[in-house]
Parts: structure tokens; C-alpha cells; sequence
């Protein structure tokens, strides 16, 4: 059990390192063009541009790598805002890049992912936060009935560790949210 926790605090302080740096990077090469660099790739990494409408007009899966580089002519395009967002399986950033007179790229903050790790019938949900956050936490049974629900709240990490070893067995959804993010995980306890 102390190597499981040993194993989530060192990559959560990995993770944690340079949180306020940014996680990507946009070098404008031109009046049209632009390059993204992304290194510390964390597994598979979704890249993507959409415009604001939500409309994806770039969208790439790169595989396992430890840094990407790619160029972008945004010349056909139309003039205004684009979201550029780059994530993998533990943090996500994105940044507004303006098409005006002048290429301009402005960075929102880095957001990291909850995590939940399941040993047995231990779940651990955890999340770096990079600011005075909230995570709400929601678990529902095999039945769809609500057993748990609570808003943990810090400044550095946030982190509740639950007991299922007198659960019932099956299979139980945890409900996510923070900063405007929500996810789903499943747990099955046997």
C-alpha cells in the first residue's frame, strides 16, 4: 500500500513541478504561421484547433512521445479567435491564438485532471490544484444511488482516500468536477 502512495505522490509532484509554467509552447514564425512545441507528453496527447463555435477545424492524436513539434499555416482561415488545446491523460491547457493584423497566442492556466487510483478495495481520488480549488467528488453504487458526495477545497493538492471493503461488490461510478471540468470514472469492486 505505501508503494502505491509512494508511486501517486511522485507523479503528482511531477506533475506539480513548473505547474504555473506553461505546457506548451507557440512561437509565431510568421504573419501566418505558427509553431507548437509541447514536451513532458504524459501517454497519448490530443491536439486540437477550434474556432468559436466550438467547430474542430485541426484535431491530431499523437501517440506516446517525449516531445512534438509542429507547424501551422493559418493563412486560410478566418480572421478572429481559435482555441488551440493540448492534452494527455493528466493535464490540459489551452491557448487563444488571435488571427488579426498580428498573430497574437495569450495561455489559459493549466488544469490537471483528477486521478483515481484503485488498489483493492481502496480508491484514492486526487488532484493537483493549481489555485484555491474545489473538487466535487459524487459516487454512485451499482444502482445508480448516490453514497458519497463532498467538496474537498485546497490550495496545493486535494485528496480523500475510501474504504470499499465492505461495499457490496459491483461496479460504482465516481462523478468529478472542478474549474468547469467534469469526468466519469467506473470502479469495480469484486
Amino acid at each position: 500500500m505505501k508503494g502505491l502512495f509512494g508511486g501517486l505522490l511522485m507523479v503528482l509532484t511531477t506533475l506539480s513541478y513548473g505547474a504555473n509554467e506553461p505546457y506548451f509552447k507557440v512561437v509565431v514564425t510568421g504573419p501566418h504561421t505558427f509553431s507548437l512545441e509541447v514536451t513532458n507528453l504524459s501517454g497519448s496527447t490530443r491536439i486540437s484547433l477550434q474556432d468559436t463555435n466550438g467547430e474542430i477545424v485541426y484535431k491530431e492524436q499523437v501517440a506516446a512521445v517525449t516531445s512534438y513539434t509542429k507547424q501551422f499555416d493559418v493563412q486560410s482561415l478566418p480572421k478572429g479567435n481559435y482555441t488551440l488545446v493540448v492534452a494527455d491523460e493528466f493535464k490540459m491547457q489551452s491557448a487563444t491564438i488571435s488571427l488579426a493584423e498580428e498573430l497574437v497566442a495569450e495561455f489559459d492556466e493549466l488544469y490537471f485532471f483528477p486521478i483515481v487510483v484503485q488498489d483493492g478495495k481502496y480508491i484514492t481520488v486526487s488532484k493537483i490544484a493549481t489555485a484555491d480549488e474545489r473538487l466535487s467528488v459524487v459516487i454512485y453504487d451499482a444502482n445508480d444511488k448516490m453514497i458519497y458526495s463532498a467538496v474537498l477545497e485546497g490550495q496545493e493538492f486535494l485528496g480523500k482516500k475510501f474504504d470499499f471493503s465492505k461495499a457490496p461488490k459491483g461496479t460504482y461510478k465516481i462523478f468529478l468536477a472542478s474549474n468547469g471540468h467534469a469526468l466519469n470514472r467506473r470502479v469495480v469492486i469484486q
